[in-house]
């Protein structure tokens, strides 16, 4: 008696499948919204650097603006000269010549090399088109503005005022006059008052006294008298006026 054939069984693989359209639609959606996202913070922190940045480089050019303003009239020299093609007595005013706000000479030239010559240079300091600016000329050129060496210190100036306290004032509160010399002034003013408006930092005020001979002898008298505030100055001028 034959047996009925016995169908052997194969184990059935299930056939590999890929995604449907819809998955892969969704795998770009988010992919997408996480590169987005992404990219967005990448710009939000690159732009807050570059801000931050920006904001630094502007305080740091403020601070050298401020650091040669003082090491200027740290430096003052009181010295009778032909400034601006004008004769001025002690080399310091604010009429000697339109173009500038101010003009002085000033000690401390560098001189690494050890050359003969003055350490003296002739300094002006101009504002047009809100630009504060400062010229220098050795002591030997003439001192006209183009054979200026040009120095742009500070861009978006849009207020720039110089004030002077006579030597005869009373005290700090003046009065103080906005030339010099002004109305029967003579000699070097003890200090000096620099209002300065930018569109970054607003207005502000700094305070610069003068360490010329005559000022160091009048704050030595009131040290004497009990009343001076015991800073005699460095003594700068004159001494490093010789040299040709």
């Amino acid at each position: 008696m034959n047996k009925p054939a016995r169908h052997l069984s194969v184990r059935q693989t299930p056939q590999a499948q890929g995604f449907s359209l819809i998955e892969v639609l969704v795998a770009l959606a988010i992919t997408a919204t996480i590169l987005t996202l992404a990219y967005q913070s990448l710009t939000s922190a690159i732009d807050g650097s570059e801000k931050t940045q920006a904001a630094m480089d502007e305080i740091d050019t403020f601070a050298r603006a401020m650091h040669i303003l003082e090491s200027d009239f740290k430096h003052v020299v009181a010295r009778d000269s032909v400034l601006f093609n004008v004769e001025s007595p002690n080399g310091f005013g604010t009429d000697i010549d339109n173009e500038y706000l101010l003009k002085f000479n000033r000690a401390g030239r560098p001189n690494p090399a050890m050359l003969k010559r003055s350490a003296l240079l002739r300094v002006g300091y101009r504002w047009s088109d809100n630009i504060l600016y400062r010229d220098t000329w050795p002591e030997a050129e003439e001192a006209v503005i183009d054979d200026a060496r040009t120095l742009e210190l500070l861009r978006d100036v849009t207020d720039f005022e110089i004030l002077y306290l006579p030597s005869d004032a009373d005290d700090r509160d003046g009065p103080w006059v906005d030339s010099w010399p002004d109305r029967g002034t003579s000699g070097m003013p003890v200090a000096v008052e620099v209002t300065l408006e930018t569109e970054e930092f607003g207005r502000m005020k700094r305070l610069f006294l003068l360490s010329t001979e005559a000022n160091i002898t009048r704050r030595s008298s009131d040290d004497d008298d009990g009343n001076g505030d015991g800073n005699g100055g460095n003594g700068n001028n004159g001494g490093n006026g010789n040299g040709s």
